[in-house]
């Protein structure tokens, strides 16, 4: 049998970047000078163009990453065809207001690389919309079958992704905008 399974409500899509010390401290003299926040200046084209980059994902060594934030007007949804199987808030997933979970969730603590040359940034957009929707078949699907996994950043505790019966579930689509920016110097 084929299932869906729905995020909707608010995402992140962040990137972790290494700026080298000397880029920083340039970037800062500007940042400082033009009273202007990272986000309007680490956003923006033509500043990144003046260091050498084309977009702001070339500031990280890593590739794009995702979460859907456990906000309460966050929910998920499951179908089977036009069925619904399941359909609850995000913020259930923490467990936190029942003697015993709901779901099956982990928890990892976000990490980023401390290199000592390097100051390092994490560059987050907030989206809203449908922030993905996975697709997959089983013949005896429960909603044990799920494994939810968590992690947070700075206070903001958000979906990481998602395992059915161990395995991965890999997103095939997205509609979402782009709401707002935000950049963490940590």
């Amino acid at each position: 049998m084929n299932y869906i399974l729905n995020l909707f409500g608010t995402g992140i899509r962040y990137w972790i970047c290494e700026i080298p010390i000397s880029v920083f401290e340039e970037m800062t003299r500007i940042q400082i000078k033009q009273k202007v926040g990272w986000e309007q200046l680490l956003f923006d084209f033509d500043f990144l163009k003046h260091f050498g980059y084309n977009h702001w994902s070339e500031l990280s060594n890593q590739s794009e990453q995702t979460g859907f934030l456990l906000d309460p007007q966050n929910r998920i949804e499951i179908k089977q065809g036009s069925k619904f199987i399941a359909r609850f808030r995000a913020n259930e997933l923490t467990n936190h207001e029942t003697l015993f979970p709901l779901y099956q969730t982990t928890h990892s603590e976000l990490s980023y690389p401390k290199n000592s040359g390097c100051q390092t940034m994490v560059l987050i957009q907030f989206e809203k919309g449908l922030i993905s929707k996975y697709k997959f078949e089983s013949n005896l699907f429960t909603i044990n079958d799920l494994s939810f996994n968590t992690s947070s950043l700075e206070g903001m505790y958000f979906l990481k992704d998602i395992d059915l019966s161990q395995t991965e579930l890999v997103s095939t689509s997205d509609d979402c905008v782009t709401i707002s920016s935000l950049v963490l110097i940590l």
